[in-house]
Order: structure tokens, then C-alpha cells, then sequence
């Protein structure tokens, strides 16, 4: 669950005026104490003492409002020491408001005087048990100046897994017989909030279905994306049907497979397997890019020479700083997530920011972040949400979600945010580090729309889901299995496994080779191929065989090879030329000694 708390504060003086919340601050001391208890089953109880001191001797508070960013909460009480205290719930579309009236026997009049209350509720959105996954979001503060003295205690039970992440880092981490007790202060809290996920990992099972169409006469190429890996996700496939022709890498990291289709025929293909997330980075997983200047380049959405983006980019010139600027500007635009969906791009984000969907969030970062000079892409697929008004999924194309990725040079790798979800969840941090529910199915950095993710390859009389995504409770078997072939001068390395190989370690020998080492910074991905040049010794005159020895990690084989010398066919080819125009030049001079008995013999 991703929410904010809003404090609001009703206060009257002796004159029956009304205070306003900047007022309150001014009259009030305030010091709030959450406490969230998360069970086995994920829900969490939330504990909120609140205590008011007047500042003023004519100011009393008469009424408290808590706005909390969650429509999930149940089981609401107000109290004090003594007594149940009145109160009213009003909600929202994405947030609940829980109003208190303090009866006039508990108004509390006088300087330094003290009202405390507290506040206890059910949130179901504080945690959530996604898969192999615990993953707790408290909330920032929204009007942290308000509040003189704010802590924050976590508390999950040790059937979970260690904590794999905890942002910011507590100031006290303990752990009792039942529970792990976090705790953190206000400046940790009135920043960015709480994350913390208890998991190595997220284990995803996928069924993906793609509608091929050739309305032609004549037989055509058809190609689809499959999932790929990336640094921060390995995907393992179980079945995909049929085989395709080939699959290949792009430059992006992207996995092409392509199929031939007969005129006038449609195809159905399903790949299913399973995707495993991480949150530390593979930084070889794909090899970095070598020209990052593509990625800095205008595209269709990322108008990056516009001014106002020019503008932008002067003024922001940090991802962090971007993000920011990017989450606080734009607002989510709920209407349009049933409409057609038409992507806008970042100029029109700019222009109609009460109207943008993950697509002009993730446009507008890019283009500002290009503009700047900082290698930026998008990333488009699939994002396990447990509330979509607090992270809506916003590509109607079987429910996908986009988000952009930056390159970090220092560490050299595309780091991935989402600050779309940075802003319907009111601040939860989603720039310092993503969470384990992003499942990327394409990357679009040297094209701004293409290739299509699965779930966009629909025809007219396509029914049902084509993107089926669970958690999986078991771990998949990878299966690695090699072919190597070789056709002069290449060496075919084939993937037959249902997992890709990634900068495989290869060694070559042979007594005719220039180099026992050849290019390894390689991605194959599963029912792929790639074909490498093996350079060899120049022959002479004589033509012989050879043997070369290929290993590619575990696999290796021995091939015989017939080595022709370059000057060979030259030689061969200036013979035939040679002999061809001797027995032209005889085949001619017997033709002109033929012509005179010829006419010899015609004579009377």
C-alpha cells in the first residue's frame, strides 16, 4: 500500500474562531508516536498516540482530522485514557479521513495544558504478502512542520524473511522472540517515508499469447517481443510455441522471435515460463552499452530540443532532482484510464498535467532527462498492484504499465524508477530503489514506441487475456544446452536451453588460428544463435585440413576444416584463363587456314 497522512487541525479559542492548520502549528506542540504491527497474514494494526499541548491560554482544540491516502481501513476507534471518542469517516478515491470532535468535557483550556488521544485502525494496504514477498510502505509526512516530535515503530514477525531492504536505514533495529522491532524518527519519515521488503526475490509465472495475422498473398516475416532479461530480472521459459525461426538481441536488450507466415493464414503463439526479480543489479546482465549517445537523442514523445524542455533541463539536472520535479508536477488522471488510450508524450504532459497517465510520467522524465545529458529509456510491461487507485496500471493493452530507466555511469547500469507511482501513492519512494513487482516485456530507448510488449498483438476476434501473471511457489529449472556448429569462417554457437547465456566463456584451438581468444561480450537468448568469425592462418600453395577445438563454458567440440590457400583460386583461375586463350588462338588459326581450302575446293 502506498499512502500519505494529512494532519488537520480544527482549533477554537475562547471566541469561537477557527484556527487554520497554519495557525494550529503556532498553538499547538504536537507529538505523534505511529506504531505498526504487521500480522502473518500481511494486514497491519495501526497505533497512533497523539498529543496536543497549547502553546496559548485561550486555545483549546475542539477537533482532529487524519487523512490517510487508503480506502482499505476498517475497525476505527478513537480514545482517550478515559473514555470513546466520536468520530466520522468520509473516503474518497483513494483516501480515507477519520474526524474527531472532542466533547466539551475534554476540551483542555490553558497554557501547557496537554489532550491526548489515540487512534487505532486496520489498514490493509501497509503491507502486502505478494508471492515470496513481504513489502511494508509507510507513508511520508505530508505537513511535517506541523508536527513538533513524530516517531515511527515497525514491527514484523519473524516468519518473514530478513529484510533485503529497508529505506531509510532505522535508527534502532532489534529483534524479540516474535518480532523484528524497527524504528525511525521524523527527519528519516518526513522526507520519504518507510520501505522495506522482506525477500531475497519475486518469482513470477507468466502465459503470454501473441495473434499473428498475414492478410497477404505472397508468405510473410512476422516478429514479437518475448520478455527479456536485464539487470535486475532473469526469465526462464518453459515452453514457447511453435518454435520460432530464430531469436535474436536488439541493441536495446530486447528479444526479437521471428516467424515466417503463409498468405492468408494467422498464427497464435503462447510463451510461458517464469520471471525472477531481484532488487541488486547484474551490471553484465545485458553488457553495458557502448554509445550511450543514442540514448540522448529526440524521439517521437521525447522532444528534447523543445525549449520549455530545454528550460527544464537547466534548471533540473540530476535524475533525483528530475524525478522530483516530475512526481510534484504532474497528476495522475484516473478518467482516462477506461478511455482509449491515446499516449500524449512529454510536451503535452507539460501543457495538461491534471491529465497524465504512466506514459506521460515516464515521457516527460526522459525527454527532460535526455535534454540534460543524461542517458534515459522507457520501460514498458507488466507491475503487480494489490490497489490500483494508489498504483494504477494505465496501458490498457491487457493491463501494462510503463516506467523509466536512467543510466548510472558511476555503477554502469540503467537504474529504474516510477514516478507514476511516486505520485498516486503520495510519496513513497519509488526513485532510491524499485520494488520486486516490476516485470519489464520491452525497453524502448532507440525507439520510442517499438517493439510492441506482449499484449498488443490482438486481432479483430482476439477474446480472452493474452498477459497471465501469478506468483510462483517454486523456483524454475534452468535448462542450459548448447549446439556449436561451424561454417567458414564462423563459429554457430545455438542456444537450445530455455534460459539465455550471457558473455559465455569461450577458447578456441588450433595450430592454424591467429588468436586463441574471440568476442565472449555476447548475449544469446533462449532458441537463438549467433555466428563469430574465427580468423586463421594464410596458407600457401597447398591446399590441407585442420582441426579446431571450440568450448563454449561447459560445451566443447572438435572440428575438421579444409584450409584453401587465398592464392589458390588465383592461380587455378589464371591457368584456366591461360589455356581458354590458347586454344582460342588455335581454334582461330585453324579457322583461317580452313577458310582457303574452302574456297579451293568451290572453284569449277
Amino acid at each position: 500500500m502506498r499512502h500519505i497522512v494529512c494532519f488537520l487541525f480544527l482549533v477554537s479559542c475562547f471566541l469561537l474562531l477557527l484556527a487554520t492548520p497554519a495557525q494550529a502549528a503556532q498553538e499547538f506542540t504536537t507529538v505523534f508516536n505511529a506504531t505498526y504491527v504487521v500480522n502473518p497474514a500481511g494486514s497491519t494494526t495501526v497505533t497512533q498516540d497523539i498529543t496536543l499541548t497549547n502553546k496559548l491560554s485561550n486555545i483549546y482544540a475542539s477537533q482532529y482530522a487524519l487523512t490517510i491516502g487508503s480506502t482499505q481501513i476498517t475497525s476505527v476507534t478513537a480514545t482517550t485514557p478515559t473514555k470513546v471518542l466520536p468520530l466520522s469517516i468520509t473516503q474518497t478515491d483513494n483516501a480515507t479521513t477519520i474526524t474527531i470532535n472532542f466533547p466539551d468535557s475534554d476540551k483542555v483550556v490553558g497554557k501547557d495544558q496537554t489532550l491526548s488521544f489515540t487512534i487505532t485502525y486496520q489498514n490493509a494496504d501497509i503491507a502486502n504478502k505478494l508471492g515470496r514477498v513481504l513489502e511494508v510502505n509507510i507513508p511520508k509526512l505530508a505537513n511535517s512542520d506541523t508536527i513538533d516530535n513524530y516517531t515511527v515503530t515497525l514491527l514484523v514477525p519473524t516468519v518473514f524473511d530478513e529484510p533485503t531492504l529497508i529505506t531509510p536505514q532505522p535508527d534502532q533495529h532489534t529483534t524479540t522472540a516474535t518480532h523484528r522491532v524497527l524504528t525511525f524518527s521524523k527527519d528519516q519519515v518526513g522526507s520519504r517515508g518507510i520501505s522495506a521488503l522482506f525477500g531475497a526475490y519475486q518469482n513470477f509465472q507468466f502465459n503470454l499469447r501473441y495473434s499473428l495475422n498475414n492478410p497477404g498473398l505472397s508468405p510473410a516475416l512476422a516478429t514479437i517481443a518475448l520478455p527479456p532479461d536485464t539487470a535486475y530480472q532473469q526469465v526462464v521459459y518453459s515452453a514457447l510455441n511453435p518454435v520460432p525461426l530464430a531469436v535474436t538481441a536488439d541493441a536495446d536488450g530486447n528479444w526479437l522471435a521471428r516467424y515466417q507466415l503463409k498468405p492468408q493464414t494467422t498464427l497464435e503463439v503462447t510463451a510461458s515460463g517464469n520471471a525472477l526479480l531481484y532488487l541488486e543489479p547484474t551490471i553484465t546482465v545485458p553488457p553495458p552499452p557502448t554509445d550511450l549517445t543514442t540514448y540522448l537523442q529526440p524521439q517521437p514523445f521525447w522532444p528534447i530540443d523543445n525549449p520549455q524542455i530545454q528550460a527544464l533541463a537547466q534548471k533540473f539536472t540530476t535524475p533525483e532532482t528530475i524525478y522530483n520535479y516530475v512526481v510534484t508536477t504532474l497528476k495522475y488522471n484516473y478518467d482516462r484510464v477506461n478511455a482509449d488510450f491515446t499516449r500524449l508524450g512529454a510536451l503535452a504532459a507539460l501543457n495538461n498535467p491534471d491529465d497524465a497517465l504512466c506514459t506521460e510520467f515516464t515521457d516527460l522524465f526522459i525527454a527532460i532527462a535526455r535534454a540534460a545529458g543524461i542517458p534515459a529509456r522507457e520501460a514498458n510491461g507488466f507491475a503487480f498492484t494489490a490497489n490500483p487507485k494508489l498504483r494504477p496500471l494505465s496501458l490498457q493493452k491487457d493491463v501494462l504499465h510503463a516506467w523509466p530507466e536512467y543510466y548510472d555511469r558511476e555503477h554502469q547500469t540503467w537504474v529504474p524508477i516510477d514516478p507514476t507511482w511516486g505520485n498516486t501513492t503520495q510519496g513513497i519512494d519509488y526513485f532510491s530503489r524499485l520494488d520486486l513487482n516490476h516485470f519489464t516485456f520491452v525497453i524502448h530507448g532507440l525507439n520510442s514506441t517499438q517493439p510492441y510488449p506482449a499484449g498488443a498483438y490482438k486481432l479483430a476476434d482476439t477474446t480472452g487475456k493474452d498477459v497471465n501473471i501469478d506468483f510462483a511457489a517454486t523456483l524454475p529449472q534452468s535448462r542450459f544446452e548448447l549446439a556449436l556448429e561451424f561454417t567458414w569462417p564462423n563459429l554457430v554457437i545455438k542456444n537450445h536451453g530455455n534460459t539465455a547465456i550471457h558473455q559465455p566463456k569461450i577458447s578456441l584451438s588450433s595450430p592454424d588460428i591467429t588468436s586463441d581468444t574471440i568476442n565472449s561480450n555476447i548475449t544469446i537468448p533462449p532458441y537463438g544463435q549467433v555466428s563469430l568469425p574465427v580468423k586463421f592462418q594464410p596458407q600457401l600453395l597447398v591446399a590441407r585440413t585442420t582441426t579446431l577445438t571450440a568450448t563454449v563454458n561447459d560445451t566443447s567440440q572438435t572440428f575438421t576444416i579444409r584450409l584453401n590457400p587465398p592464392i589458390l583460386p588465383l592461380v587455378l583461375g589464371g591457368a584456366l584463363a591461360a589455356i581458354t586463350l590458347i586454344l582460342g588462338r588455335l581454334l582461330v588459326q585453324g579457322f583461317k587456314r580452313l577458310r582457303p581450302l574452302r574456297r579451293q575446293s568451290q572453284k569449277p
